[in-house]
């Protein structure tokens, strides 16, 4: 349940985060062809609608129940792009069964395991997160600036 008007730091409205994450609804099932999907990343439920903040400021906001907090740089990506902590990772709210979906997307693009580090497999978050959220969308344009 969101706690209605609950004002976090720097003037984020806990109601209004809330209701924009809501907007889109489920506008997508779950599809294990996930290539329409990177194509056109706003079919995914409310995909560039909710707001996006640090990670850690989004803790601070009770979701309503079935919804859940998306880092959108995966974190073990994230640390070898200069991040010091998970809280400062870009998100978003996202209903659970799109956030599964989306790390289910990102998972096959960019396996657990992978050599995070090194230059070769950076050079790929671009092309790998432009396919997942879209390019030019909301979302890759919050975070596209952290890749090399």
């Amino acid at each position: 349940m969101v706690r209605v008007g609950k004002v976090i730091d720097k003037g984020i409205d806990a109601e209004r985060v809330a209701r924009r994450a809501l907007e889109g609804g489920r506008a997508v099932e779950r599809s294990e062809d996930f290539s329409d999907l990177g194509r056109n990343a706003d079919r995914v439920g409310h995909l560039g609608k909710s707001e996006i903040m640090p990670y850690r400021e989004l803790q601070k906001i009770s979701l309503p129940k079935g919804m859940e907090r998306h880092k959108l740089i995966e974190w073990r990506e994230a640390k070898y792009l200069g991040f010091k902590s998970r809280g400062d990772v870009p998100a978003v709210a996202l209903w659970h069964g799109d956030h599964n979906m989306i790390t289910q997307m990102l998972k096959h693009e960019l396996p657990y395991g992978s050599k995070y580090w090194e230059p070769s497999v950076q050079a790929q978050y671009r092309g790998i997160y432009a396919k997942v959220y879209g390019e030019g969308s909301e979302w890759f344009n919050a975070i596209s600036r952290y890749f090399p």
